[in-house]
Order: structure tokens, then C-alpha cells, then sequence
């Protein structure tokens, strides 16, 4: 057992494992250096904009904001993770050719989950 006056240091650099893999099979590295954190509330309205005129890194925000919620979703429908991986990986390219309709009426989750649903 270690000494409890002794701090714990954390890991460096060196001695960390590497960084895991995401669903998509982009390693989590750098996905957070492609698509920084977003407010878990809302899309902000530059973001949204830079996606409808086909940023990739806008919409790489998007994919790193929603994903997980993507695929819960998803899998609740389903009961089937890999048909919900399926369903979430389809979702979100009906999303990037999709994304420039979207014009406001409602909020962007709204659009975009009724979109899943429909996928689903």
C-alpha cells in the first residue's frame, strides 16, 4: 500500500499509454485537436454556418458534440450496437449532405435528432 503523505504523481508523457481509438477510427488525439469541446447546451451559430458552407472542422465540432448522444439514441432504438454504430456512422453523413437545409425554424438538436429518427 502506498504512503498516503506521499502525492501521486501523475503519469508523463512518456509512460502514457496511447491515446485510444474512436468508433470512426480516429485516434482520440486528434480529434480533440480537430474538433476542440463545444458547450454541451448549444451549437454556437459560427460553427453551424462555417458547417452549412462546408468546413470540415466546423462539422467536425458538430460530430464531436453529438456523437455519443448520436449513438445512444441510436442503440435505444436498436438494441444492437453494432446496427446502432451502423445507424449513427449513417446518421451523420445524412447530416453533412443535409446540413446546409437547415434553416432555423427550430433548434439545431431538434432538426438533427428528428433526422436520426427518420434514419433509424
Amino acid at each position: 500500500m502506498s504512503d498516503p503523505r506521499v502525492p501521486v504523481q501523475p503519469p508523463n508523457a512518456a509512460t502514457r499509454p496511447p491515446a485510444k481509438e474512436g468508433a470512426d477510427g480516429i485516434p482520440a488525439s486528434t480529434l480533440a485537436r480537430l474538433a476542440p469541446a463545444v458547450p454541451l447546451n448549444s451549437i454556437d451559430a459560427d460553427v453551424l454556418a462555417r458547417a452549412q458552407a462546408g468546413d470540415q472542422f466546423a462539422f467536425a465540432q458538430i460530430y464531436a458534440l453529438h456523437k455519443r448522444r448520436i449513438y445512444s439514441l441510436c442503440l435505444r432504438m436498436v438494441g444492437n450496437k453494432a446496427e446502432a454504430e451502423d445507424l449513427t456512422q449513417e446518421a451523420f453523413l445524412q447530416l453533412y449532405r443535409k446540413i446546409g437545409t437547415f434553416r432555423g425554424d427550430s433548434a439545431f438538436t431538434t432538426w438533427f435528432y428528428r433526422m436520426v429518427i427518420n434514419v433509424v
